[in-house]
């Protein structure tokens, strides 16, 4: 088994906001920092894409221990699809017009049969954690102020 570390090009994506602008989304408008700190608990964003051709893309992985075969959407020449995971590194593969595939630029692994999927690796920067804590202090002391004043 072989396991080759690199920086994916695919990255979580967690929709960032200036503090300035009001919320696109009117359910998460009024939304504090100990609640984006719940929901980034429950899991975090990511996008999985296919670049290489095919017409029906799916993916599975070992999120769900390899349950569910989830179906891409098609962009252009991308399939793509937005799931929540956990943290941790998850194994996936691609099911492209009924065959198995991987990405070659991205971090794979090779099991003992000589299958490859690919590695994901799933997590909140510790930086990204700490500005979530810092502005939910904040707007915790905010709160408190207004109650005395």
């Amino acid at each position: 088994m072989s396991l080759v570390l690199s920086t994916p090009r695919q990255a979580p994506v967690i929709p960032l906001q200036r503090s300035d602008s009001p919320s696109l989304n009117p359910l998460r408008q009024n939304e504090s920092p100990r609640a984006v700190e719940r929901s980034l608990e429950q899991g975090i964003p990511i996008i999985i894409t296919w670049s290489y051709g095919g017409n029906n893309v799916a993916v599975e992985g070992s999120w769900d221990n390899w349950r569910t075969r989830k179906i891409l959407q098609r962009s252009g020449k991308d399939h793509s699809i937005l799931l929540v995971l956990p943290s941790g590194i998850f194994r996936y593969k691609f099911i492209v017009d009924g065959e198995v595939r991987y990405i070659p630029d991205l971090p794979s692994e090779t099991d003992e049969m000589g299958g490859v999927c690919n590695l994901l690796d799933v997590h909140v920067s510790l930086g990204l954690r700490k500005k979530i804590t810092l502005l939910s202090r904040t707007v915790s002391m905010l709160k408190e102020s207004r109650k005395i004043g």
